[in-house]
């Protein structure tokens, strides 16, 4: 794989006459730019060769630069166009270099290089398929087809190649190794491959680094080779199943095959429990700055550098994609730099990061300069340096705002733990804060002793395994609450009930007191009104803080309790009493005894009972403060035990405190009431054994319901933001349950989504028609109301198509709709997108069994794949259904989908035959001139023979037509352009593409006399509904066209240039076409009435 840099100048609108003049060039002077080697200053110039040692991994890294022009200045700020060797470039051209020349021979420079280049200038975000033109692969072939499929994401391949013995040549080889995208298992056997073919192919997988099977025969690779291949293999770690002919077994070979299967699982059980961004699917309609960005989130191996400058497309992105594509580095062990600059990024990104790099071991420059960043990120992410062990530079200079003066001692105090990194760029105010950074970053870059070096292997399976550890808690904790469900943690619902009642009281409070911020006078307190209470005026001076704790008494504490009339709560207002803490600095050897006296004094007080407040935030304490306090509470159970909030926020808390805290929380009789925690804002990050022991803890309270922490970790960020979650609906049905005993309980009236399902159920005869996606009421039902939903069909007549997607509908839900199935009169069946798995898909199916009614059935794009014993059994499960025609479903198996497809034209050849056994016995008389044949042949040889009595060509959902040769459908086509007979022809359910259309705008180019054509239920994407409309509407003689149900719906743009051919000049009479915008159906209508009226006229 190759380096590829791309530059894209299109950061303006161009016109479509500016685009349509930069298509061909306006003199020979004036060339398209050509592939041409690129050469980094620190690379040698000279060409590489093409041994197995130029295929080494960091080789084919992908250098990703946006927003810059070739010479480093930006395009629109500087005022200059870009050039390449002198030669202006248009405004919309693509510029793509590569480091090596070979490529440009694959291109015919007259015609091939042109009509590519024009495709780019048409759909400038189509620059990824560069790498896909494979001219050399003969049109039409079998093997293409599959290749072509897996690259572009198209049919059910799922990733899997499998052309064994279907007489793989060298060629296919060739292309094959120039773009492996989308593929993850390659079988090529009984191909009889050549030893060069087979390194060709073995060297391109390897350094890929994205294929997990090869399976491979041919010739005996030489014992040379195997050492090559044992050479390569070091970098690789995602092949697990390796199968090719050896001399010998490479060195190390199996150790690393081991390695591989190792990260593999170890993932897979992350990915399982959400550990991992997940990345979305690749779309036609991304531009190359979204698809390196999935790519990074996907953890692309391809990408070792990120570089964006200035780029204004990067501004409208989501917030989600960026924050997904910060929180991914944490996982991503591919990326070495990025450079993200002048893009206007907030603190969020920044903060995101900052949780990242505490884990990532990979990257190694951070540039984010001239941003919209402020003080507080900058904080946030400096805390996290001294976990990094990697980075060397970090750019964050030319902010909107310099950092604060009070948080360069707290980047300093950071920086100062940090000895990889060598340059570090930020804007101080201080002078002084200027040199100490000097003077960092010069001990770091004269360190003389270097910490003991980590192989990268060994860092990724331990972050990895590490992980997965907590993958499998979490995974067994949801099996546990599926299995026994989450009502066994709840002892005492009229406790609960009595801490739905202390929320209700304290909300208001708590909420006015996080409005007061640092202030301790507190609202509706009875203390006094003349401001704050300093601990100096309490004690008299610092000096009266003696070593031995005398100044810590009874009436000290009662200085601070405030009582609140509104709830009628004790608070000890602390906060902002940071003196003592800091009379006694870390490491004072009296500090210890102090903080554990005050905590003794603070529990003994006669009033701790009624206390249900502790605010101790900004008071200067460490760890020791909250776990001695722990440690006392979860000994003595009655101890504070009407607390309901602890605030500790602004300290120096971050491990064994917080260890101790989570100790306590599972204890059942400690603090009951406690429902708000607040542990934000310390001076340094939560470690991950806090972070994991807090996550625990939370599974078995179930009181708390707010808690302000920071957490790193995506794994226990996501639990305990479930756990709280649950905490919260426990209270709502603690109220219930109490509303039901007194006989108080008001019955909820339903919502539209649930009245809707009743409506199915009671067999409305006014729905017939079904279509939720993605619906925000139905995701919120509960889980009884999801399963009536399934079962109410079982009792509906009524109701013939069904499309349930993007909903998260699992197999218990697919199981009951099968039970429904059995009864209902669904024809059409969608639950595409959605996390049925081979369980669900099986029970479906096997209810198709005693359906007569479904005819299409699509339950793609799973988010659990099948497994391959499941998918052997899908079209054995269908044996004695006769009714479905149509089946989208992902196989990765090429002996399952062959099995399912013979059964489906089985059934389309049943269902032909008895259409035709249904017009006999109705003794209805068939018409010469049109035509529905089952010998398509003979009716392709009457048209080319130019019959007159064959006006109408109709060959709906035809088998015989699917299963002819290539060839006799050419010779078909062609023998339409010069047939005069013919005006009608209906092609529907036919699975014709994209190249169908070409043939058909050929056609139309000729043909005067087809007036109506059909095309429905195809699998055309909107480029070619646009080439067939186009020459559609050029032609006079058409009048009807219909593409209902493609495979992509026409684009906005396309359906613009449309209609603005149609406002010209447009003959069609009937124009039944899908468009998206009202405001171009209403232009539709509009152009069908003009040509009605003239038609009348």
């Amino acid at each position: 794989m190759e380096r590829l840099r791309v530059q894209s100048s299109a950061l303006k609108p161009v016109s479509r006459r500016q685009q349509k003049h930069a298509d061909v060039p306006s003199s020979k002077s004036e060339t398209y730019p050509k592939l041409r080697k690129v050469t980094r200053r620190d690379e040698d110039p000279t060409p590489t060769s093409s041994s197995t040692a130029s295929n080494l991994p960091n080789a084919d890294r992908k250098r990703c630069v946006f927003g810059r022009a070739a010479n480093g200045s930006h395009p629109v700020r500087s005022g200059k166009a870009p050039t390449i060797d002198g030669n202006l470039i248009k405004p919309t051209l693509l510029k793509i270099e590569t480091n090596s020349d070979k490529n440009v021979s694959n291109f015919d420079k007259t015609s091939n290089s042109a009509s590519w280049i024009k495709q780019s200038l048409r759909k400038p975000d189509k620059f990824e398929n560069a790498r896909k033109f494979t001219p050399t692969i003969k049109k039409g072939s079998e093997t293409s087809d599959v290749l072509q499929n897996i690259r572009f994401g198209h049919g059910e391949n799922d990733g899997s190649l499998e052309l064994s013995g279907k007489g793989v040549n060298e060629t296919l080889v060739d292309q094959l190794c120039t773009n492996l995208k989308n593929i993850r298992h390659i079988t090529l056997l009984n191909n009889n491959l050549s030893e060069k073919a087979q390194m060709k192919l073995i060297t391109a997988v390897i350094d890929a680094n994205t294929i997990a099977t090869l399976v491979l025969d041919g010739i005996e690779i030489s014992e040379k080779n195997c050492d090559c291949i044992g050479n390569i293999f070091k970098a690789n770690r995602t092949l697990t199943t390796f199968s090719v002919p050896l001399a010998k077994l490479p060195s190390k070979l199996e150790s690393r095959l081991k390695r591989n299967r190792k990260i593999e699982s170890y993932v897979k059980t992350i990915r399982q429990a959400g550990g991992m961004v997940q990345s979305r699917a690749i779309t036609p309609r991304d531009n190359e700055l979204v698809v390196n960005i999935v790519k990074i989130i996907g953890n692309d191996p391809s990408i070792t550098e990120f570089v964006v400058d200035g780029d204004v497309r990067f501004q409208h992105l989501g917030s989600s994609m960026i924050l997904d594509l910060a929180e991914s580095l944490r996982s991503n062990y591919c990326l070495k730099t990025l450079r993200v600059t002048n893009v206007e990024l907030g603190n969020a990104f920044l903060s995101a990061l900052a949780t990242s790099i505490t884990t990532n071991f990979t990257l190694e420059e951070i540039d984010l300069s001239g941003n919209a960043i402020t003080s507080e990120a900058v904080v946030a992410f400096c805390q996290a340096m001294p976990l990094n062990t990697t980075l060397i530079r970090v750019d964050l200079s030319r902010m909107h705002t310099p950092i604060l003066s009070d948080d360069e001692g707290v980047v300093l105090k950071a920086l100062k733990k940090n000895e990889s990194v060598r340059q570090f760029q930020i804007k101080f105010r201080n002078g002084y804060s200027k040199i100490a950074l000097e003077k960092i970053l010069a001990r770091n870059k004269s360190a003389k002793c270097t910490p003991a070096v980590t192989s990268f292997d060994t860092k990724l399976l331990a972050y990895l395994k590490a992980e997965a550890e907590q993958a499998e808690t979490i995974l067994s904790e949801r099996q546990q609450t599926e299995t026994d469900g989450s009502e066994q943690l709840v002892e005492d619902w009229a406790h609960l009930y009595e801490l739905s009642k202390m929320a209700d009281i304290f909300n208001s409070f708590d909420n006015a007191y996080e409005e007061c911020g640092e202030t301790t006078e507190q609202p509706t307190t009875t203390k006094k009104k003349s401001g704050k209470i300093s601990l100096v005026d309490v004690i008299g001076s610092m000096e009266s803080m003696s070593a031995d704790g005398s100044f810590l008494t009874e009436a000290f504490i009662s200085k601070y309790m405030v009582e609140n009339k509104e709830t009628g709560g004790l608070v000890f207002e602390f906060t902002n009493q940071f003196q003592m803490f800091k009379r006694f600095q870390i490491g004072d050897k009296a500090r210890g005894f102090i903080t554990k006296r005050f905590v003794d004094v603070l529990l003994a007080h006669p009033r701790t009972k009624e206390i249900t407040h502790l605010n101790m935030a900004n008071i200067n304490c460490s760890d020791d403060l909250l776990e001695w306090l722990s440690k006392r509470c979860k000994t003595e159970a009655t101890l504070l035990p009407k607390l309901h909030m602890l605030n500790l926020e602004t300290n120096n808390i971050s491990g064994s405190g917080v260890v101790a805290l989570a100790e306590t929380l599972k204890t059942s009789k400690t603090w009951r009431f406690l429902q708000a925690i607040k542990l934000e804002n310390q001076s340094s990050l939560m470690k991950t054994e806090a972070e994991a022991a807090l996550a625990k803890a939370m599974f078995v309270n179930c009181s708390v319901i707010r808690l302000g922490l920071r957490l790193r970790n995506l794994l226990e960020r996501d639990r305990i933001g479930r756990y709280l979650q649950r905490n919260m609906d426990y209270l709502r049905r603690a109220r219930r349950e109490h509303a039901a005993k007194t006989g108080k309980i008001i019955k909820r009236s339903r919502n539209t989504m649930e009245r809707f399902i009743d409506s199915i159920a009671a067999n409305d005869s006014a729905i017939d028609h079904v279509e939720i996606v993605g619906d925000p009421l139905f995701l919120g039902l509960n889980r009884n109301e999801v399963l009536n939903a399934a079962k109410c069909f079982a009792s509906n007549t009524f109701v013939m198509r069904v499309k349930l997607c993007n909903l998260k509908l699992d197999d218990k839900y697919a199981e009951e709709l099968a039970k429904s199935l059995e009864q209902s009169r669904i024809e059409y069946l969608c639950l595409d997108s959605n996390a049925i798995g081979g369980n669900g898909i099986k029970a479906i199916v096997a209810s198709l069994a005693k359906n007569r009614s479904v005819v299409e059935l699509q339950i793609r794009h799973q988010t659990k794949n099948m497994a391959a014993a499941d998918e052997e059994v899908i079209a054995d499960l269908l044996d004695s259904n006769e009714s479905l025609v149509k089946m989208g479903i992902d196989f990765r198996s090429h002996s399952a989908r062959t099995k399912l497809e013979r059964k489906l034209a089985n059934n389309n050849a049943i269902q032909r035959k008895a259409r035709t056994t249904d017009k006999q016995d109705s003794k209805m008389t068939s018409s010469i001139s049109k035509i529905k044949s089952v010998e398509v042949q003979k009716l392709f040889d009457s048209v080319k023979d130019g019959n007159p009595s064959i006006t109408e060509i109709e060959l709906n959902n035809s088998a015989e037509f699917l299963q002819m040769e290539k060839r006799s459908r050419q010779n078909f086509y062609e023998s339409l352009r010069e047939n005069k007979t013919v005006k009608s022809l209906s092609l529907c359910n036919l699975q014709l593409d994209n190249t169908f259309a070409d043939e058909l705008a050929i056609i139309l180019s000729v043909n005067e006399t087809i007036r109506t054509i059909v095309l429905n239920d195809n699998e055309f994407t909107s480029a070619g509904i646009l080439t067939i409309a186009l020459a559609a509407a050029k032609r006079r003689n058409v009048r009807q066209l219909s593409i209902r149900n493609p495979r992509f719906k026409l684009i906005n743009e396309h359906a613009e240039e449309l209609l603005l051919v149609m406002e010209r000049k447009s003959n069609f009479e009937t124009f039944d076409i899908q468009l998206r915008e009202e405001t171009h159906k209403q232009r539709l209508f509009k152009i069908l009435a003009k040509n009605s009226r003239c038609t009348d006229v």
